[in-house]
């Protein structure tokens, strides 16, 4: 692929953005169905090429011999005249089918009923109509089938009513005429000239049809019914062409002829055929003219040409070519003023005054660029055209078709789009974006804690810096529990594997983009399995505003939705891969500057990465507004601003730009209502004016701003040179009509602004019910009542939030929470005013024990003693008193209490003697419940014994009840303990141990169990 190609393809890209070839196959056309584009085969295309040299996208097999730019249909297939007939190719270059014919006479046309037609010339010449299949759908023989060879052959590419639904075509000698085809092949009327056609036909708005012929070049106009308006002689030369007609936006008619020795005109007529101005070309016109609002572009030589369509002086010129034989195609502008020109080296992009925009070194014959949509560019190469060798190429990539809307109801709060869209609490940091990654990649220092928006340099505070997405909270008028909808169709899918990010749904839409709604409410979700795939449309519920994942008060500005696109850039269809080097902006980049994300290379997951092409993808666009500004009086309007300007504002005409800028925040107590606007104005060459002889006024319409929010009395209007840092300016408030006045003479950002009433965040309080026992220890479940409220004059609570345990997520409260399991417990709370003012997360931390202990009881051999233990999970104490209720001298309560209040309450008989201890258990009680009565035969008896100096057991025996009994006898001699065990239903077993085994008896539950 030449170089040079390549050079004129990342032209095309550069002023729009980049996008993948997937993206690509769905971009929608607008079609261009003639060569010129439009009816008036102006040349000049509603889109507009990036500013940046473009890239090569693809290229074409070797067709034959191109004869004419292409014709593209709205889905972007490309219709091209070759010498082997009319060959179709698909948006990536494929060929699809040839329509064997000869000679066809320019640029097809592609008419409502998505046929495709042209005209041939030759011997037998012919109108067809083909289907997007390549099949014949009809057949007009010009000469009636008859005549001489070549005899009423075609003149002029086809060309089209304004309603796509008549075909024109102009026809030689003998007719002479212009014939009219219904779309059908039927001839809907026939208009003769007299003279030969030898040019287009161009049609203006109110339908009047204008056309040049042969012979003195005259000059013909015809009403839409072919019916003759007037004519005129533009030459005087039987040699003399009238070729090119062109009409201007002014309504005027221009025309340029071809063969006068001492030079070719360019004659403009006003509507009625009045003559208003002509020029003269030395060198002759070596291409057909365009226009673009006041200046017509034409090339004469080598040469390229503005000429004001006012008075016909030269504006400026423009050459870079060094050789004199070599000369440039027919012109074609974009709708930013950039003009295309190619000569069989090159390809250059010319900027309104004459300068160079880039150039791009060829190595073959070119034909004219064409502009079918934004960003790309097609351009066509006859290499080799003895052997028939040519190429079609596309140059850059296309700018995706915008397809989001914002993921809530704004419309049904009352909201504008720009309104809702600009009310941002955290931005896309177009420097770093690395929150996908941010456990691996960290932004240097310098950058951290500020971000660059959508809008460009410098640096700002704005939240948060490594920000990936779009947050959208109460500043935008979003609530918790608030519906969340799909910015657009796909299939979305729950994601639970990103703890940070919550509740997530994802939304791949199907082309080359995803996008993703974090922290939403755990139920109300469109689908909660992870992995599965459910159809949604655009504007579906698909969960409720929460704060789940990684959001606290310090963080996010409590609920809120977070809302990120990303795209597929390798086209594997897994976008995690692309994580965090496809996340992109869908607001695009609005600067002049370069977008440092773009052009940001890093090393991840074991490979080098480059950020990514932001791209405005919202199907809404901002309020913004260009206007050209004359020295006479003007209002401009855009959405609540208006700007009134003086009669001799400017003595000269400037171009004003309105951009509408998002809200903005100087201190805590100062805000703006609504969005900001950034104005601007440059000369008609781009040059930024700031000296203005007058001043102009600014009005600010707060109708439809809520002022719940602010004091009234302390609106005005603020400006800023940065967007940064703001300055009062004197202002009129009508607090009757909602209206702010302000003069200036000073173009920059501008806003409204006032203090808020509530600065204060609310004040939780947390209250525990339940049966407690030691301080922050319960035998109940407890009962939690989270209490919130706003300081004297605030604006009321909106939401609390509380978190269980601290480790699951954020959960709006609603009513009292109730804890039933036991543990240790911890509620972590906060509350958000209606002013967004969002207190400091605070905790409460308890324990729940709603189990009594239980007992364990054994004769310690060195105090000859009975012991009574506690057995529970959390600390406990043991209190031994005696039964006032009998005379047992023995009898004994032992009382076990742990943290909670829980207790176990033993009936124990205990019978001390000198070398025998006896007890047995009379009642067990559990936390005053019913008591429990032990079977009376349980005893528990040890026999003491001394063994060299050391106490011990001789014997041990439990019985339980009359089936259920251990006894341990101890063998000093051979240091063994015989157990012998009967169990209820068992027969009895037998077992030796070695050393002294003691025994325990245990509660459990109210029964009695044993264990050594």
């Amino acid at each position: 692929m030449p170089k040079s190609l390549q050079f004129i393809l990342s032209f095309v890209s550069v002023l729009i953005y980049f996008v993948s070839p997937f993206i690509f196959k769905q971009i929608i056309f607008a079609d261009w169905s003639m060569s010129r584009y439009d009816f008036a085969h102006t040349g000049n295309i509603p889109y507009f090429i990036s500013n940046n040299k473009p890239e090569l996208n693809w290229t074409s097999e070797n067709l034959g011999t191109i004869l004419a730019p292409p014709a593209i249909d709205k889905d972007g297939n490309i219709y091209l005249p070759t010498v082997n007939g009319l060959t179709k190719l698909d948006k990536q270059g494929i060929k699809k089918w040839t329509f064997a014919k000869s000679s066809i006479n320019g640029t097809p046309a592609i008419a409502s009923d998505g046929n495709i037609y042209f005209a041939t010339t030759g011997c037998n010449p012919v109108v067809d109509s083909i289907d997007p299949d390549g099949n014949l759908k009809w057949e007009y023989d010009l000469r009636g089938g008859g005549g001489l060879c070549g005899y009423n052959q075609a003149r002029s590419a086809v060309s089209l009513s304004l309603d796509k639904n008549t075909l024109l075509v102009g026809v030689s000698y003998p007719s002479d005429s212009i014939i009219a085809f219904n779309l059908d092949g039927s001839v809907k009327w026939q208009a003769r000239l007299g003279e030969d056609p030898s040019s287009s036909i161009a049609i203006a708005q109110d339908g009047t049809l204008y056309i040049g012929t042969g012979n003195n070049a005259y000059f013909f106009a015809l009403t839409s019914d072919g019916i003759k308006k007037w004519s005129r002689i533009v030459g005087s030369d039987i040699t003399v062409q009238a070729k090119s007609p062109l009409v201007g936006p002014d309504n005027n008619v221009y025309v340029t002829t071809a063969g006068i020795s001492s030079g070719d005109l360019l004659v403009s007529y006003d509507s009625l055929g009045n003559k208003r101005w002509s020029y003269k070309s030395s060198n002759g016109f070596s291409s057909d003219p365009a226009i673009k609002d006041n200046l017509i572009y034409i090339v004469e030589g080598n040469t390229l040409k503005a000429i004001n369509t006012q008075d016909g002086s030269v504006k400026w010129t423009w050459s870079a070519i060094a050789d004199p034989t070599e000369s440039l195609t027919t012109p074609v502008i974009d709708k930013d003023g950039f003009c295309y020109v190619a000569t069989r080296s090159k390809l250059y992009a010319v900027a309104d005054g004459g300068s160079t925009k880039w150039v791009v070194n060829l190595d073959s014959v070119l034909g004219p660029a064409i502009i079918p949509a934004n960003n790309i560019l097609y351009i066509y190469q006859n290499t080799n055209a003895n052997n028939g060798e040519g190429y079609l190429k596309l140059l850059g990539q296309p700018i995706p078709e915008a397809f989001l809307d914002l993921p809530w109801d704004y419309q049904a709060k009352g909201q504008t789009f720009s309104e809702a869209a600009l009310s941002i609490t955290s931005y896309f940091d177009h420097e770093y974006p690395l929150l996908g990654a941010g456990l691996v990649l960290k932004e240097p220092l310098e950058a951290s804690d500020t971000v660059i928006n959508f809008q460009g340099p410098p640096r700002g505070t704005k939240p948060y810096s490594s920000h990936d997405g779009y947050d959208y909270a109460l500043l935008a008028n979003v609530h918790i529990n608030d519906p969340v909808l799909a910015a657009a169709g796909g299939y979305a899918t729950y994601v639970n594997s990103c703890a940070s990010c919550g509740n997530m749904i994802v939304i791949d839409h199907q082309n080359g983009y995803q996008t993703r709604y974090l922290h939403m409410q755990k139920d109300g979700l469109i689908t909660n399995v992870p992995g599965q795939k459910v159809w949604v449309n655009a504007r579906d519920v698909i969960g409720k505003v929460g704060a789940t994942g990684n959001v606290t008060p310090a963080g996010d500005a409590g609920a809120h939705i977070h809302f990120g696109v990303f795209q597929d850039k390798n086209n594997d269809g897994d976008f995690e891969d692309n994580v965090p080097d496809g996340v992109t902006d869908p607001f695009g980049w609005q600067s002049t500057d370069k977008d440092p994300w773009e052009t940001y290379n890093f090393f991840y997951n074991n490979q080098n990465r480059t950020g990514n092409k932001s791209y405005y993808l919202w199907k809404q666009n901002i309020d913004n507004l260009n206007s050209t500004l004359t020295a006479n009086a003007s209002v401009l309007k855009n959405d609540n601003y208006t700007l009134n300007f003086p009669q001799s504002f400017t003595d000269k005409n400037l171009n004003i730009n309105i951009q509408s800028s998002p809200v903005t925040k100087i201190e805590n107590s100062l805000a703006s209502l609504g969005s900001s606007i950034l104005i601007t104005a440059t000369d008609l060459v781009g040059n930024l004016v700031s000296q203005f002889q007058a001043l102009y006024s600014i009005t600010i319409d707060f109708n439809t701003i809520d002022l719940t929010r602010f004091d009234p009395n302390t609106l005005s209007i603020y400006s800023s040179n940065d967007g940064l840092s703001w300055q009062k300016e004197e202002t009129s408030v009508d607090l009757e009509n909602k209206i702010a006045t302000t003069s200036a003479n000073h173009m920059t950002y501008f806003t409204l602004m006032a203090k808020r009433k509530d600065l204060f965040p609310p004040v939780t309080t947390a209250s525990l019910s339940g049966i407690l026992g030691q301080p922050n220890w319960y035998r109940s479940d407890v009962n939690v009542v989270l209490n919130a409220t706003d300081n004297e004059g605030g604006l009321g609570v909106d939401y609390t939030m509380y978190k269980l345990d601290s480790d699951g997520d954020w959960i709006n409260y609603e009513q009292p929470i109730i804890i039933t399991s036991e543990g240790h417990h911890k509620i972590d709370f906060y509350s958000v005013d209606n002013d967004e003012n969002i207190e400091d997360f605070k905790s409460i931390e308890f324990d729940i024990d709603k189990t009594a202990p239980e007992a364990k009881i054994h004769v310690d051999p060195n105090l000859q003693d009975l012991i009574v233990e506690g057995v529970d999970s959390n600390q406990v104490t043991v209190q031994k008193e005696d039964n006032p209720s009998t005379k047992g001298i023995f009898d004994a309560f032992y009382t076990i209490t742990d943290l909670a209040g829980n207790n176990l309450r033993i009936n124990v008989k205990d019978e001390d003697k000198r070398v025998l201890d006896k007890f047995k258990v009379y009642t067990l009680q559990y936390n005053n419940q019913l008591i429990i009565t032990i079977p009376p035969e349980n005893i528990f008896s040890v026999i003491y014994a001394t063994y060299h100096g050391t106490p011990g057991f001789q014997k041990q025996e439990l019985v339980i009840s009359k089936d259920v009994g251990i006894r341990i006898e101890y063998n000093p001699t051979k240091n063994q303990s015989l157990i012998l065990t009967k169990a209820a239903g068992e027969e009895k077993t037998k077992e030796i141990r070695d050393g002294q085994t003691i025994l325990q008896l245990t509660t459990n539950q109210g029964k009695l169990e044993y264990s050594y």
